[in-house]
C-alpha cells in the first residue's frame, strides 16, 4: 500500500485484505447514498478482539482522508442484532435509545 492509506497509518497495526469487494452492509447504503459509484471509499471491519480506543486512534489517523475526498466508513450499524430483527416491527426500545444517543453524540461532536 505504498504510498496510499497505508502510508497515513504509523501507530495502529491494521491488515489490507482485497479478497473481496465492500461488505454488504457498507454496499447497500452506498448503493442509495451514490447511486453512480462516484465517491473514494475506505472501508473499515471492525476489528472484534480490539478495544475502542484501538479504533479510535486509527480513526484519528485516517482523518486527512476527509481532505482528500474519501469516505472512511465502517462496515455494519450501531445497533445491529440480526438474530433480534423485528422486519415489520418497531424497533426494540433499547435499540432506539442507543442509537438516539449515538446521533445525539454524533452530532455534537463528542466523541
Amino acid at each position: 500500500m505504498r504510498g496510499g492509506v497505508g502510508c497515513l497509518i504509523r501507530k495502529t497495526e491494521t491488515i489490507a485484505d482485497y479478497s473481496w469487494g465492500l461488505d454488504h452492509g457498507t454496499w447497500s447504503v452506498l448503493n442509495r447514498m451514490f447511486p453512480e459509484a462516484d465517491v473514494l471509499t475506505y472501508q473499515l471491519t471492525i476489528d472484534y478482539f480490539q478495544p475502542p480506543r484501538y479504533h479510535y486512534e486509527l480513526a484519528q489517523e485516517l482523518k486527512p482522508l476527509r481532505d482528500r475526498g474519501v469516505l472512511v466508513i465502517g462496515s455494519g450499524n450501531l445497533v445491529h442484532n440480526l438474530r433480534a430483527l423485528r422486519m415489520a416491527a418497531e424497533p426494540y426500545e433499547w435499540a432506539a435509545e442507543f442509537d438516539a444517543a449515538m446521533t445525539s453524540s454524533i452530532s455534537d461532536g463528542d466523541d
